[in-house]
């Protein structure tokens, strides 16, 4: 029987569970009477992000010397679930963006190899839709941004998708890049406005300034380990010493 921390207290088992299934059930059950759910397990301190399937929940816990999990309130979770998210989500709008412009150019063959991988940047958000709703048990109805559940803009994700995929199998490239430009792109930009409603800060470092001139709010410029400059992205920009720093003294007087 191995060692169970829950959030690195020790818990006593009456009866020790022959699977880890078993005794996921347990924890399950323990944590949803204190209002909490499971977010993480590790198995000899090895981290198993797919601790639900079915192929993990069947390991015999003869195997595993320690279990440790964490717990966290259900807003706790999802607040750090679109935090992960959130970055991918502004690429996946921005790659939106360029796709509708591709199919407007009648590059059928590029469009589709952007499709696809668009398709790969929203598994991980369907993914993450599918795991909340279902043995998460959370309530996505009850998350409010901009006048709308997040149930419901998740919804509106899916009727644009659907749309997606209705036009292209029909070949209607010009609806194709409609359906990009002026449903699903906005549908993505509004998930990303959940992070604001939840009054989630994330700290992002990036040397690409055309993305965070485009996604932040608040910038900070460090140069060798120095702060350079501080403050809202076009105070931050008309910066010469930034400009400096970035382009030389051509781009300082506005040649770089």
């Amino acid at each position: 029987m191995p060692q169970i921390f829950v959030n690195e207290v020790p818990q006593p088992i009456d009866a020790p569970p022959p699977t880890w299934g078993d005794l996921l059930a347990t924890l399950d059950e323990q944590a949803a009477a204190q209002g909490f759910l499971l977010t993480t397990a590790r198995f000899d301190g090895v981290d198993e992000p797919s601790f639900r399937d079915p192929q993990v929940t069947a390991r015999r816990l003869t195997e595993v010397a320690r279990v440790d999990v964490e717990t966290a309130t259900p807003g706790a979770f999802l607040r750090q679930c679109l935090l992960d998210s959130v970055r991918p989500l502004h690429e996946a709008a921005d790659m939106t963006a360029r796709l509708s412009a591709i199919y407007r150019q009648h590059d059928v063959s590029r469009g589709h190899d952007g499709l696809t991988a668009l398709a790969m940047e929203l598994r991980g958000l369907t993914t993450l839709v599918s795991m909340l709703g279902g043995p998460l048990q959370i309530d996505l109805s009850t998350f409010v941004s901009g006048g709308t559940t997040a149930a419901e803009q998740m919804e509106e994700l899916g009727t644009a998708l659907g749309a997606l995929v209705a036009a292209q199998e029909s070949e209607d490239w010009l609806t194709v890049a409609d359906v990009l430009e002026y449903d699903l792109e906005p549908a993505i930009r509004t998930v990303c406005r959940i992070r604001d409603e939840l009054g989630i800060t994330v700290m992002w470092i990036e040397h690409i300034m055309k993305v965070l001139m485009e996604t932040c709010e608040h910038l900070i410029v460090l140069h060798h380990g120095e702060k350079l400059a501080e403050g809202p992205p076009r105070d931050v920009a008309a910066d010469s010493t930034v400009a400096q720093a970035y382009f030389g003294k051509k781009g300082a007087l506005g040649f770089g």
